[in-house]
């Protein structure tokens, strides 16, 4: 999506029209029209920056950087960070003061000390870290945690260890990751008959090993 997209599509989830925004914020309204009529028609930086700060979002929304909302809710809490600029997860850490064991079959409330807030559209997965739980038998006990658009509350991660010995986490220690997904917002609706495939009924292995 190009910027001009992006200014119009959020132009439009607001209701505002070209007219009321070139009137607000003294740009042309030809320029508005120029953006729908061709989306890579050329967007000077100080235009940018206006529709940034009119339609009240960082540039960076607009240029195709998104950004997540984080909010500490406790003074040690860590930000959610990557390990590389190329992971997918953003990696979340424990918010404990004493380290806190994780006994085998049993579960350990782990808090993270933060809140986010997600775009809607979108959903939060937490999903466990792979080298402790390959090395040490550490994953979260649903095995993916699912976060709302519309929760605001902090995130926790409830740990079971599937080792004997158990684990003991540490203060700060990274203990799960969350990946950020659009998700269709699918409403179900009843049908007669569902559209025929070359699948059809067939189940588990039904496709044969090769």
């Amino acid at each position: 999506m190009e910027y001009s997209d992006k200014i119009l599509a959020l132009m439009k989830q607001k209701g505002i029209t070209a007219y009321r925004a070139a009137k607000d914020t003294g740009i042309t309204a030809s320029q508005f029209s120029k953006w729908r009529k061709n989306p890579t028609s050329r967007i000077t930086s100080e235009n940018l920056a206006k529709m940034a700060e009119y339609l009240g979002c960082p540039v960076d929304v607009l240029v195709g950087k998104s950004i997540l909302k984080v909010k500490r809710l406790c003074p040690g809490a860590k930000l959610p960070r990557r390990a590389t600029p190329g992971s997918a997860g953003l990696d979340l850490s424990a918010a404990i003061d004493a380290p806190v064991e994780v006994r085998h079959g049993e579960v350990a409330k782990i808090p993270t000390g933060i809140a986010i807030q997600l775009d809607p559209g979108y959903v939060c997965l937490v999903f466990g870290r792979s080298g402790l739980a390959v090395k040490q038998g550490v994953a979260p006990v649903n095995a993916v945690g699912v976060v709302d658009s519309d929760y605001r509350g902090e995130l926790t991660v409830f740990l079971t260890c599937h080792k004997e010995q158990g684990y003991t986490v540490r203060p700060g220690e990274r203990i799960a990751q969350m990946v950020i997904l659009p998700v269709a917002m699918a409403e179900p609706v009843e049908v007669e008959e569902l559209d025929e495939t070359l699948r059809g009924e067939g189940g588990f292995g039904s496709t044969g090993a090769e």
